[in-house]
Formats: C-alpha cells, sequence, structure tokens
C-alpha cells in the first residue's frame, strides 16, 4: 500500500504544502504488503532403486501485492536443499524419504513469508 495524505493539525484534508500559519503538511507514507508463499500440494514421488527421484518444487502460486521481486529458497529444517533463487521453480534429488520442505518468499523487504508440504519420495534405499 503506497499513500499520500494532506491534512492540516485540525484533521482537514488539504491539497498539499502548508498553508500561511504552517498548519498542514504532507505525508507520504510507504506500507509493504508481506508476500504470499505456496509450496504446493503435499505429494508422493515414486524413485528409482537407490537412485532417488527428481522432484521439482514449485513455488509458482507465490505472489506479491506490491510486484517486487521475489526470491525463493526451500528448505529442511535448518538446512538448505534449493535457492535462493528468482526462479519459482527448482528440481532437486531426493532418496526414498518423507520431506517437510518449507519455502521461504522473500521481497527484500520484510521476513519473509513460509509455507510448507510434504513430499514422500516411494522405493528402496
Amino acid at each position: 500500500l503506497r499513500c499520500t495524505s494532506t491534512c492540516s493539525w485540525d484533521g482537514r484534508p488539504k491539497s498539499s504544502g502548508f498553508d500561511v500559519e504552517g498548519l498542514y503538511h504532507v505525508a507520504y507514507v510507504e506500507l509493504n504488503a508481506k508476500p504470499t508463499a505456496n509450496a504446493g500440494p503435499d505429494r508422493t514421488v515414486a524413485a528409482a532403486a537407490f537412485e532417488g527421484a527428481e522432484v521439482t518444487l514449485d513455488a509458482s502460486g507465490s505472489s506479491d501485492e506490491d510486484d517486487e521481486d521475489l526470491t525463493y529458497s526451500w528448505m529442511e529444517g535448518d538446512t538448505v536443499i534449493a535457492g535462493p533463487t528468482t526462479e519459482p521453480k527448482v528440481t532437486v534429488l531426493l532418496t526414498p524419504g518423507v520431506y517437510t520442505l518449507t519455502l521461504l518468499v522473500d521481497d527484500g523487504q520484510d521476513d519473509p513469508a513460509e509455507d510448507q508440504c510434504t513430499i514422500t519420495v516411494t522405493g528402496t534405499r
């Protein structure tokens, strides 16, 4: 949200600048809308034996009201498994197991937005 507001000290709207008594001024306030993170649905992927599976992580459902450039990072716990990148889709190799992944979407203004998904990779370890 970005806006310009001009009011006198008594709260009456004014068009711009100062009146002869200096009773009002122009205030420009720029507020940032936090982005929205969307890690996509939980899913199950089959892996080839011992090789794991190539899994595409898709953050393209994420957005930012302010249309700022976004960076995407994918975490498993405290470990970054992909990113930061400006591309909403990345492919990672996951071995068989269950992964709870956290997507961080950052507009460079505030704390990143977060969303989680669970990826289950089936197959033999």
